[in-house]
């Protein structure tokens, strides 16, 4: 849980100023660092961003009315705005999750030298 809250509150704070990418930065150096099995990097990596990307595109939503999230969900044809919503969170999450995997998979290249 810990690295979890780790990832999370630190994405959070860099994605106010820091290009998107940083989402896949965050758990990469975090799962280096602390995790131990992969399983647990891509999850933990995968439900922090999944979880932060989700929340900040429903305050989007909300905050505008519904009109900004509803116009790029016709334009990409999916029709759906919170539809919409959920991809944009599965995108975040899988690329987090990714990087997390990534992040102990060098862990355990590192250990073995």
């Amino acid at each position: 849980m810990r690295l979890f809250s780790l990832i999370l509150f630190t994405s959070l704070l860099l994605q106010l100023w820091m290009p998107w990418w940083t989402i896949m930065a965050v758990p990469f150096v975090f799962c280096l660092w602390k995790c131990r099995t992969p399983g647990r990097a891509f999850l933990m990596s995968f439900l922090a961003v999944f979880l932060l990307w989700g929340l900040a595109s429903l305050f989007i939503h909300i905050r505008s009315g519904g009109i900004l999230s509803e116009r790029v969900s016709i334009l990409l044809g999916i029709g759906n705005p919170l539809l919409l919503i959920l991809i944009t969170a599965f995108t975040g999450g899988l690329a987090a999750g990714l990087a997390g995997w990534a992040g102990w998979e060098c862990r355990k290249l590192f250990r073995q030298r």
